[in-house]
């Protein structure tokens, strides 16, 4: 995987995330270049043997570093050092079109401001981004150690919230800061603790090697993030908007008839929700219609649902209109007409994860599992369909896969009317699995 560190530090300057850091990366089969400035910190001077250019390269103990122009500066001044972080965001958004293209980039903050060129990657050349936050984000400006005047600080922290929320990953030191970040509107799925102190001495001995080590977690957040894809990401979200908002239109006569229906025939409300993870598995409501009544025992217990499923209900399931409310769900931004199903909030905890690559993208209301099996496949298949799809998806197979789902549905195949019938819930089988029932 080809890698790209962006920092407005590196070596020869002391910095969390240098050469050692860089060099591990390298170790591990990655392909690492640098883009930073020319050292100048904390005196504010260009160390000896350096001097500012527009452009300069060099290979430092194998990593290739591209250095570009900034205005060297580290003093009191919060406008001069401001100076100094925006120089180096400008020249290294224009050098971000000269390297080449790498499948992920990994960005050091502090400054806010190297977010910048991160940014003109993701959306000019389309790569993803971690961004690992050193410092938690000011509340609207209003915490900071620095001398910079009120209105700097307040756009900075806005920008920050930005930069955050584009970003592919988060990295945060602390829990503390994880909270902060997440009260920026980041989900907190999208956000993963690991304390520089923790690479750099692991409190337990464990080796940063170990599966939870701090080498392989931040080769998995890596990998991980280079599975995003910003182009096409924003390209399936306007097909998807394009086309729910449509079909919601159209099928206006349909969804009131069935609502009517569903209220006469099983009393109540013609919606059910209920919460699901979408991606980074943050919860969010899915409406459907509802397909079961609310008939109880005796002692006021839900009957079990094949006992509740009603003959409308079983008719909606076969021909999948209960699924078309889920259209709102799709243009609210919740979900995608193409993608994992989203399913069971208790079922998360039992992913591998493998099965977890699946909380990447957005859930869909069909999926390449819906049309390779559907409820007849079993889960692990399911889940590694799913993977699957997060690993090769493209707007032409979402095409494909929106294709069959319209055949499928006309022919009613694949459907299982009371899924609960042939297969059992995921943690159920899971925790037998594991040996815990």
């Amino acid at each position: 995987m080809r890698i790209l560190i962006l920092s407005q530090w590196f070596d020869p300057e002391q910095a969390s995330k240098g050469l050692p850091f860089a060099k591990e990366l390298q170790r591990r089969g990655h392909d690492v270049s640098v883009l930073t400035g020319f050292p100048n910190y904390a005196g504010g001077k260009v160390y000896e043997g350096y001097r500012v250019r527009p452009v300069a390269r060099e290979t430092t103990e194998g990593i290739d570093v591209l250095r570009v122009a900034l205005y060297p500066s580290h003093d009191g001044s919060g406008l001069r050092r401001v100076a100094n972080y925006v120089s180096l965001a400008a020249s290294a958004s224009v050098a971000a079109f000269s390297v080449k293209r790498p499948d992920v980039v990994y960005v050091y903050h502090p400054p806010a401001t190297i977010g910048l060129p991160a940014l003109v990657l993701k959306w000019l050349r389309g790569v993803p981004f971690v961004f690992d936050v050193q410092d938690a984000p000011p509340e609207n400006g209003r915490a900071s150690n620095t001398t910079c005047p009120m209105p700097i600080r307040r756009h900075t922290a806005r920008w920050l919230r930005t930069v955050c929320r584009s970003s592919a990953r988060v990295v945060a030191p602390s829990e503390a800061v994880k909270s902060s970040v997440a009260q920026q509107g980041v989900p907190l799925g999208k956000i993963e603790v690991l304390a520089d102190r923790e690479c750099d001495a692991p409190p337990d001995g464990r080796s940063p090697d170990a599966p939870d080590g701090c080498a392989s977690r931040f080769d998995r957040l890596l990998e991980t993030s280079a599975l995003a894809r910003p182009w096409q990401d924003a390209a399936k979200r306007a097909l998807d908007l394009t086309l729910s908002s449509t079909i919601l239109v159209v099928a206006s006569p349909v969804l009131a008839l069935e609502s009517i229906a569903i209220r006469r025939t099983m009393k109540g409300p013609a919606l059910f929700r209920q919460t699901r993870p979408g991606r980074f598995a943050q919860p969010f409501e899915i409406i459907k219609f509802r397909t079961m009544s609310e008939a109880r025992d005796d002692l006021g217990r839900l009957l079990p649902d094949n006992e509740r499923l009603t003959t409308l209900g079983a008719f909606l399931r076969r021909s999948s209109l209960d699924e078309l409310p889920e259209l709102w769900n799709v243009v609210r931004g919740d979900m995608s007409l193409v993608g994992p199903r989203p399913l069971l909030e208790q079922y998360t905890a039992y992913f591998t994860d493998e099965e977890r690559l699946r909380l990447e993208v957005l859930p869909g209301i069909t999926g390449w599992a819906q049309v390779n099996g559907r409820n007849t496949a079993t889960w692990d298949a399911r889940l590694r369909m799913d993977v699957w799809y997060v690993r090769n998806r493209s707007l032409l197979l979402d095409t494909g896969v929106l294709a069959r789902t319209a055949w499928n549905a006309l022919r009613g195949s694949g459907v299982v009317v009371d899924p609960t019938s042939v297969m059992r819930d995921l943690n159920d089988e899971r925790q037998e699995r594991l040996g815990l029932r």
